[in-house]
């Protein structure tokens, strides 16, 4: 399994720009905050603390090829790569880069945007989590910038409309975490 030294070399090798980097960076931080907020509030919770930390830094390795929505799956496929063995723990971090995009990308929306067919929803905690956290960093002139979790839902009414699939799971992402953090 990768940890996080080996994920920042993976960037690394990849020439990942700083502006990136800071963001994974930033996004993990904020993972490991939420974490620790949620094993306080709900201690039998099951979390994989370093799938989430290495998933966080690499969520969007993709963005070293491409800047577009196809990045998730770019990601998945760089990381696949190297799982030349069939570590189930690089598939899950595989899936991180997928399915992080927002609250997640439906089997229709895939095709409609040119995606690989399939859906692309944050299933397990792991991937809920990283793509929660994701949606809280703004990046504002090349630095990452930590917002409340409702500047997520406002921006994707604003970009894809209120009544979106796109806007309706986010709000679904950040009630499933309000609920868990008693918001």
């Amino acid at each position: 399994m990768l940890d996080d030294e080996d994920a920042r070399e993976l960037l690394k090798s990849l020439k990942a720009p700083k502006e990136l980097v800071d963001h994974c960076e930033t996004v993990r931080d904020v993972c490991m905050e939420v974490i620790e907020l949620l094993k306080e509030r709900n201690p039998g919770i099951k979390i994989n603390k370093r799938l989430v930390s290495v998933g966080a830094l690499l969520h969007d390795i993709g963005r070293t090829k491409t800047q577009g929505i196809e990045h998730g799956v770019v990601g998945g496929q760089i990381i696949r790569g190297l799982n030349v063995t069939g570590s189930r723990e690089l598939e899950k971090i595989a899936r991180i880069c997928e399915r992080h995009i927002g609250g997640g990308i439906t089997r229709e929306e895939a095709k409609r945007l040119g995606l690989p067919p399939g859906e692309y929803i944050p299933r397990t905690i792991e991937e809920k989590l990283v793509a929660y956290c994701d949606n809280m960093v703004d990046d504002v002139k090349g630095s990452p910038v930590v917002r409340d979790p409702t500047w997520a839902v406002v921006e994707y009414e604003k970009r894809h409309g209120k009544n979106s699939d796109a806007a309706r799971m986010v709000r679904d992402l950040n009630q499933f975490f309000e609920k868990l953090l008693g918001g």
